[in-house]
């Protein structure tokens, strides 16, 4: 059974009670979730709580917005400014939180990890930024690497771990060292050795999970096979092959030749997300699975070959018009059946998670439109905005994997209230909390959401919508509502009126 992830004791409540509380919404989330900030100032962690606390209530705002008033905002803007916070110092509190609500059975903990970019080129004149892409002066901005911990279910347990960076504006040297003579240190793709690590203590931590890092073909990186295979290793990779490599087995066939003539040992079937303007679909996957070894590049040529297993994975009949899904997965998980193999593609399939979550951080936290003159302050408004989208995202997966849990575990009693008031347009309150699936409901609905029959399960461009929505109609149900005491009625007292002498 999953830990619960916003009780305390009543001794922390009552501290609690003395600190400025965030206006329409439950403080206690926020609270919790950053309770053991490492600042060495008390003042700064009530500071981190009560913008979180805002920036949650309304993620699309603006800090001025979402603040409500020139002190609070004028606390932000002095947070973000602060030298004593850190991007990782507040994320540290988050991460600790993340492990705190990991089932406690053993069980599967996936770990996808990926890169995005923050575009602020609408803001030229923040300081530190640097490139994010090909063409000059078209991006300017930083770049993300985040760490999930996702159930195999696709439960959001929170962040494991984030590095954001720039880079510099260097211009290009014909002296300059050839990419592949750089070492691995060096590169950017080193985030990806520094992800799996992270899992990797993380495995000798709490060796009851079987820990599990899932990687695009990004992630394929031989100094990550490499490190992964080695003796020892707890932590499992999954990694989706981008190197057709050779195989001195197979007689000078590649990787993917050897794969791909290998016998069908079953089809699975999987869903497929939406991606930009392709609708979301079901895929029928011809599954093929085999032990391989292959070697080290011909610019590693001194480093040892390397054993894992590959599963292959192609679409059957895709629809007209759409290219096939192909899918080649490495992984140090052994593969042996059938069943092994399709456990395999599921992992995988819950990658997309950090995508999910990189689209919510950028659109519905509107992360690239803070105006802060620096990067420093930049991130460190970031760090917040990534928890507040991790909050976003369990609230919506909440009402899939946990529908008939009671609503008042993820929001406040004031919120359930006036959000079933307005939805039934009553005054009338229930003595018991709606389950999370119909108060989610009642949410997305509020941003836009049909609810018909063909459209299935409201998704969190709706909810971030409806949360801007609903911390509006709770500020009306606390001046207005039932609990609201009605205020005496004045008294007038009536004029006397002048009579004139005709």
């Amino acid at each position: 059974m999953l830990k619960h992830p916003y009780t305390i004791n009543s001794r922390t409540l009552s501290d609690f009670q003395n600190i400025k509380p965030a206006v329409d919404l439950d403080p206690l989330w926020a609270f919790n979730e950053f309770a053991n900030a490492k600042f060495n100032d008390r003042r700064l962690t009530s500071r981190l709580q009560s913008m979180a606390a805002h920036f949650v209530q309304q993620p699309l705002a603006s800090i001025p917005q979402a603040c409500g008033n020139w002190a609070d905002a004028k606390g932000a803007y002095r947070f973000c400014s602060n030298e004593k916070v850190s991007f990782s110092a507040i994320l540290s509190a988050h991460f600790n939180r993340t492990l705190q609500r990991l089932p406690g059975d053993s069980s599967v903990i996936l770990c996808p990890q990926d890169t995005t970019t923050l575009n602020f080129i609408a803001h030229p004149a923040t300081l530190g930024l640097g490139p994010v892409g090909t063409k000059p002066g078209k991006s300017l901005g930083m770049l993300l690497h985040s760490t999930l911990a996702v159930s195999p279910q696709g439960q959001f347990f929170g962040l494991l771990h984030a590095h954001c960076w720039t880079r510099p504006t260097r211009k290009k040297s014909r002296r300059a060292r050839s990419r592949r003579q750089k070492k691995i240190t060096e590169k950017e793709s080193f985030r990806w050795l520094e992800g799996f690590r992270r899992v990797e203590r993380l495995a000798h931590q709490y060796p009851d999970h079987q820990w599990v890092s899932v990687n695009d073909r990004e992630g394929d990186i031989y100094e990550l096979l490499q490190e992964a295979t080695a003796p020892g290793h707890r932590a499992g990779l999954l990694v989706r092959a981008r190197h057709d490599r050779s195989l001195p087995d197979q007689r000078g066939k590649t990787l993917f030749q050897y794969l791909r003539r290998l016998p069908e040992a079953g089809t699975h079937t999987v869903c497929v997300p939406r991606h930009e303007n392709k609708p979301a679909r079901e895929a029928t996957m011809s599954i093929r699975f085999a032990q391989v070894s292959f070697t080290a590049p011909k610019h590693r040529s001194k480093k040892p070959s390397l054993t894992l297993w590959a599963v292959w994975a192609q679409e059957i009949n895709p629809p007209a018009g759409q290219k096939p899904i192909q899918w080649c997965l490495l992984t140090t998980v052994p593969v042996n059946t059938l069943a092994e193999a399709i456990e395999r593609i599921a992992w995988y399939v819950k990658r997309w998670r950090i995508e999910e979550f990189h689209r919510v951080l950028k659109s519905g936290c509107q992360v690239e439109a803070r105006q802060l003159t620096t990067r420093l302050r930049l991130q460190r408004a970031l760090a917040i905005d990534m928890v507040v989208a991790w909050r976003i995202m369990d609230l919506s997966k909440a009402a899939r994997l946990q529908p008939e849990a009671p609503a008042d575990r993820w929001l406040s009693t004031d919120q359930w209230q006036a959000l079933y008031c307005y939805a039934h347009q009553t005054q009338e309150v229930p003595q018991e909390p709606p389950t999370i699936a119909q108060a989610v409901l009642w949410i997305a609905q509020l941003g836009g959401f049909l609810a018909r029959k063909s459209d299935g399960q409201p998704g969190t461009t709706t909810l971030w919508r409806g949360l801007q929505r609903l911390n509006d109609i709770v500020a009306s149900w606390r001046a207005f509502g039932p609990t609201h005491p009605v205020p005496p009625r004045p008294k007038f007292r009536r004029q006397k009126t002048s009579q004139s002498c005709g």
